[in-house]
């Protein structure tokens, strides 16, 4: 008996690593010969379609309803000596590779393996710390009319696991390097909408922005965190199509102490899960020329929400806060505003807005 268990252990492992399309063909095939051997058995009652399917699928199982049995004594010895111990084999083999290959991709998900080279529109986070990633991340979610659904957070640490399994929208990308060809196309960088770096120093921040910089598509906004202001001017200087960036606790501090409330005002305006909040928009090719005025009046009576920003650059670095009344905004502007949700470019009756008057 313990050679029949090990000779029938080492059967189905030998079945388990065939490739799926080779494991279907077996399965094919053991279904051709037994019901090739039941026809020629005479067992015209087993080799019904429907009973024959039926038939394998009690076999398989070991249930044995008994509704279904060969009638011939040649139908009995080729289910005794082949279809039984051959289709238990198959059966067994087979639940237990349906398993392991959900157990693959699970842990091919939280390692960081999988291919992510069809996403399109998606985010990408280079670099993880944990703290600050995964409030970043959350406060992303809390956008439910963001135009991008996925987040791929991407790591060179081999030891890190998917660190927000919880989030169906966020995957997890275990990379060999930053700047590798291979690694960006796994993750799809060409298709990206949202870029943010955001690495363990500034050095890795700066070879990270250099590679992603002339790789994303020209509707990606990228944006860079540094820990060091000179290391933003610098890349800054370099990469005009990434938003630069670094800590501005010292500016926050002393606008919070001249002004009480002000770092209530700041968090909100950066948390869409607080209430009203920052968004940006850009006007379409469709919409007609209109003055500041025109649209503050529009957004603040139609869509509640409050104008207080205009910027040529994506980056923001030519942004005007509290523009003149009489300032024209045509489309390709990005305007700024205030509000309890996104607005989106068809939310916005352009022609009605550009009509506006005091």
């Amino acid at each position: 008996m313990p050679v029949l268990r090990q000779l029938y252990q080492q059967l189905v492992y030998q079945i388990q690593i065939l490739s799926p399309m080779v494991f279907i063909g077996f399965v094919l095939l053991h279904y051709l010969i037994c019901w090739t051997g039941l026809s020629l058995a005479g067992e015209e009652a087993l080799t019904d379609i429907v009973n024959f399917i039926y038939f394998c699928s009690v076999v398989g199982s070991t249930v044995g309803f008994g509704d279904l049995s060969p009638s011939g004594d040649a139908g009995k010895l080729f289910l005794t000596f082949y279809m039984i111990p051959a289709t238990i084999i198959l059966y067994a083999a087979g639940l237990t590779k349906i398993a392991w290959i959900f157990q693959t991709m699970r842990e091919m998900n939280i390692k960081g393996q999988r291919d992510f080279s069809d996403y399109n529109d998606h985010v990408i986070l280079f670099g993880w710390q944990p703290v600050i990633g995964k409030k970043t991340i959350e406060c992303i979610l809390k956008d439910k009319k963001r135009a991008n659904s996925k987040i791929i957070i991407c790591t060179t640490d081999d030891q890190q696991t998917h660190p927000m399994l919880e989030h169906p929208d966020v995957r997890f990308a275990c990379v060999s390097s930053y700047t590798d060809d291979q690694e960006l196309e796994r993750i799809a960088l060409a298709r990206a909408n949202r870029v943010m770096i955001h690495a363990l120093n500034d050095q890795d921040t700066i070879t990270i922005a250099l590679k992603v910089s002339p790789l994303v598509r020209t509707s990606c906004h990228v944006v860079a965190f540094f820990n060091d202001e000179s290391a933003s001017r610098l890349l800054d200087n370099h990469c005009r199509n990434i938003e630069c960036f670094s800590d501005r606790t010292a500016e926050q501090l002393a606008r919070s102490v001249q002004d009480p409330g002000a770092s209530r005002g700041i968090n909100q305006l950066l948390d869409p899960g607080k209430g009203a909040t920052h968004y940006c928009l850009l006007i379409p090719e469709s919409a007609p020329v209109m003055k500041v005025i025109n649209l503050r009046l529009a957004l603040m009576l139609d869509y509640n929400a409050t104008l207080y920003g205009i910027s040529e650059r994506k980056t923001g670095d030519d942004l005007r806060l509290n523009p003149d009344k009489d300032t024209t905004i045509t489309a390709g502007t990005y305007i700024h505003y205030i509000a309890q949700e996104r607005l989106l470019a068809e939310d916005i009756d352009w022609d009605k807005a550009a009509r506006w008057q005091l």
